[in-house]
């Protein structure tokens, strides 16, 4: 359907010029594989983005964990310093 709307815009349509796009046709397939094999990549990096992301968000959803089981070691350690402090 792009293919016939690109030779309408370029008036090869019914003006008995269509011979002269035909040679165009290789490079119109040539074009598409590209093109696919370009859209394959993207889906293909894209995967690879998404689960790297994935592990990112893993990674500082554990870190942040850690840090605040820290917090509440830490805490609790200066609360039992300040309660022997005081005795």
């Amino acid at each position: 359907m792009e293919a016939c709307r690109e030779l309408d815009e370029h008036g090869a349509t019914g003006s008995g010029q269509l011979h002269e796009h035909e040679p165009l046709r290789e490079r119109l397939q040539a074009c598409l594989e590209q093109q696919h094999s370009l859209e394959t990549q993207f889906t293909e990096a894209q995967a690879r983005i998404t689960s790297l992301l994935q592990r990112y968000d893993l990674f500082v959803d554990q870190l942040s964990s850690i840090f605040v089981a820290l917090d509440a070691k830490i805490q609790q350690i200066e609360k039992a310093k300040l309660g022997h402090a005081r005795k």
